[in-house]
C-alpha cells in the first residue's frame, strides 16, 4: 500500500507539472500576441518566459523518470514473487488438496485470493500512472452514443436483475473520447455497483449549463454517502463502502485524473440514503 501511496503522489506531481507547463506556454503565447513589436523590455519579458518554461520542462522530464521507474517496480519486481507465491498454492491444492486438512485447504485458497487481488491491484495501479500520457487528440464527439456502448458493457456482466440507464440524447463535445471513456466508465461502473442492489437501480446520464460552461453528470438512487466524504473519494485507494462491493479505490482516481488532463473539474454531492450525483466539465 505504501508503494502505491508513492506512485499516487508522484503521478499528482506528474499532474501538476503538465498543468503549470500548458498554463506558462498559453502565457508565453499571450504576451507574444500581446505585444508583437514592443521592443528590447518585451524580449527581456519573452527570455525569462522562455527560461522559466526550460525550467519547467526539465522538471517535468524528471518527474517522468521518476514515474517510470516506480512503474518498472510494479511492472516486474512485484509481479514475480507475486505469481510465484500464487503459483505454488495452486499447485499445493490441485496436487495435494487431498491430503490437506479443510482448514489448510482454506488457507491456501485465501492466499491465491488475495494474490489475485494484488495483482488486480498492481494492474490499476499502472493504468492510473500511465493514463493520459503522451500527445492525445482533441476533438468532438458524440457523448451520448459513448454513454450507451459504456452502460451496455456494464449491463451485460451478472447482475441479480436489469438495469435502468437513462441517457440525454444528443450530447457532444469536444475532448479526448479515449480519456473521456475513462470517466464515463468509472462514473457509471460506480454507480452500478451501488445501485444494482435495489429492484428499482436507476441511472442517468445527463448535462446541463452552468454560469460559464455545460456541465455533464451521472447520478443514481442507490445508498449515497455522507457529503463530507465527497472530497476524498477521488483518491487513490479511498472507499467509503462496504466489503461486499468489490474495487481497489482507484476508479474515481483515474476520472479525476482525466478530467484534469482536459482542465476540467469533478465534483460529488450526495446524502446517505438518497443517492449520489458526480459531475464534471471538461475546460
Amino acid at each position: 500500500m505504501d508503494s502505491g501511496r508513492n506512485i499516487a503522489d508522484v503521478a499528482q506531481r506528474l499532474d501538476a507539472a503538465v498543468v503549470a507547463l500548458g498554463s506558462g506556454l498559453s502565457t508565453a503565447s499571450q504576451d507574444q500576441a500581446a505585444f508583437p513589436n514592443s521592443g528590447g523590455e518585451a524580449q527581456v519579458d519573452s527570455d525569462e518566459g522562455a527560461e522559466d518554461l526550460k525550467a519547467r520542462s526539465i522538471e517535468l522530464e524528471a518527474i517522468n523518470r521518476d514515474l517510470e521507474n516506480f512503474i518498472g517496480t510494479i511492472s516486474h519486481d512485484l509481479r514475480s514473487p507475486l505469481r510465484s507465491v500464487v503459483g505454488t498454492s495452486q499447485i499445493l491444492i490441485e496436487d495435494y488438496g487431498a491430503l490437506l486438512p479443510d482448514e489448510a485447504l482454506d488457507l491456501l485458497r485465501r492466499q491465491v485470493d488475495a494474490g489475485k487481488r494484488m495483482s488486480s491491484l498492481i494492474d490499476d495501479l499502472v493504468h492510473y500512472t500511465r493514463l493520459g500520457q503522451g500527445l492525445l487528440e482533441r476533438f468532438e464527439f458524440d457523448l451520448t452514443v459513448m454513454a450507451k456502448d459504456v452502460s451496455y458493457e456494464l449491463s451485460e456482466r451478472s447482475w441479480s436483475h436489469s438495469l435502468d440507464f437513462k441517457i440525454e440524447p444528443g450530447m457532444r463535445l469536444e475532448g479526448y473520447p479515449s480519456l473521456v471513456r475513462v470517466v464515463l466508465h468509472a462514473l457509471l461502473e460506480n454507480s452500478v455497483k451501488f445501485a444494482a442492489a435495489l429492484r428499482d437501480a436507476s441511472i442517468e446520464v445527463g448535462s446541463m449549463m452552468g454560469p460559464r460552461e455545460r456541465i455533464f453528470f451521472v447520478r443514481d438512487n442507490g445508498p449515497g454517502f455522507p457529503q463530507d466524504a465527497a472530497g476524498q473519494i477521488f483518491e487513490p485507494f479511498v472507499r467509503l463502502c462496504d466489503a461486499h462491493v468489490t474495487g481497489n479505490g482507484i476508479g474515481l482516481a483515474n476520472a479525476r485524473k482525466a478530467v484534469v488532463r482536459h482542465g476540467g473539474r469533478i465534483w460529488a454531492e450526495a446524502q446517505p440514503g438518497s443517492g449520489a450525483t458526480f459531475f464534471f466539465t471538461l475546460g
